[in-house]
């Protein structure tokens, strides 16, 4: 007797098929996949700042040189510089917290909107961010804390940076998503 072994085979309905169940998964999650990345833009944009505060304080405390963060708005871009003040010679200077050059009219501020694509709203402060040498507490504003608010308009979550005045620490709350 002879053994028939019956080899099974996919039909190309059957393919078909898997591929159209495929498909679908794909459309749904393909617009979750974009909020997903907007809010990783808006969590890089906020990690930059973040890292740039500290720096500045950090700065102030261990080397005793008054350091700012200068926050800047033009239109819809916002834009970052940290720098020190130290004296050298008897002459005053301002240098870059990140490449130790010289801060004048031409330098160039830190883009941080730029990662968004201009989905994101920023609330900047009018004042600028001052740390006091040696302390790390906030010589400006002269009252209250610091608040920076991201807002990112298309997943509608709002995020605070706030400094606070005292410690000079960083505290980041999510203080709004709304309902699409």
């Amino acid at each position: 007797m002879q053994n028939v072994i019956s080899k099974r085979k996919f039909t190309l309905i059957e393919l078909l098929i898997v591929v159209g169940i495929m498909g679908l998964l794909l459309t749904i999650s393909l617009p979750q996949f974009g909020k997903l990345l907007a809010g990783n833009n808006l969590n890089k944009a906020i990690s930059d700042i973040d890292i740039a505060i500290n720096q500045a304080r950090n700065h102030a405390v261990v080397n005793r040189e008054k350091t700012v963060v200068k926050f800047h708005m033009e239109g819809t871009k916002a834009y970052y510089l940290a720098y020190y003040t130290t004296k050298e010679n008897g002459t005053q200077k301002d240098l870059s917290l990140f490449t130790g050059e010289e801060i004048d009219d031409t330098t160039n501020f830190i883009d941080f909107g730029t990662k968004i694509k201009g989905k994101i709203e920023f609330s900047v402060p009018d004042s600028d961010l001052e740390f006091r040498a040696s302390s790390g507490m906030l010589s400006k504003p002269t009252t209250g804390d610091f608040t920076l608010t991201i807002k990112d308009n298309k997943t509608l979550v709002s995020k605070d940076i706030t400094v606070n005045r005292y410690t000079g620490k960083v505290k980041i709350e999510l203080t709004q998503v709304a309902a699409p």
